[in-house]
């Protein structure tokens, strides 16, 4: 994305909370290239760099360990399958943020780890206890 020079944007107008984290760095370099003293607007992105790292690392894996168990799921197993959409939402419900970026990424490997748990597909698991 191409953002107008300094001197083109309006005061006020620097929100960058809509890049994702490649545009980022793409616009950290932009200014560092552009400016000769960038640290206004190289500060504003560092500040987002750092909400999103600290979102991602306020994720406790094992409060979200503890909640996958809890899914009724696994406390009374059947022959069917469940699938990843539902452990999403059972999450959803009680309460952890799942637009992290990646989030089902990782609750896909804590799913896996679980002993007896079985991957059958692309989101799909089996557990025998």
């Amino acid at each position: 994305m191409d953002y107008p020079p300094k001197e083109k944007r309006e005061e006020g107008s620097k929100n960058f909370d809509h890049l994702s984290m490649e545009e980022v760095i793409h616009r950290m370099k932009q200014i560092n290239e552009e400016q000769a003293e960038p640290s206004e607007d190289l500060s504003q992105l560092i500040e987002q760099v750092q909400k999103k790292i600290v979102s991602c690392q306020e994720v406790d894996l094992e409060k979200v360990k503890d909640l996958i168990l809890r899914h009724a799921f696994f406390r009374n197993p059947n022959h069917y399958h469940i699938r990843l959409i539902t452990i999403m939402k059972h999450l959803k419900k009680k309460g952890i943020d799942i637009s992290i970026p990646d989030f089902d990424l990782l609750v896909d490997e804590i799913i896996v780890s679980l002993p007896g748990v079985k991957k059958i597909g692309g989101d799909r698991y089996a557990y025998k206890k």
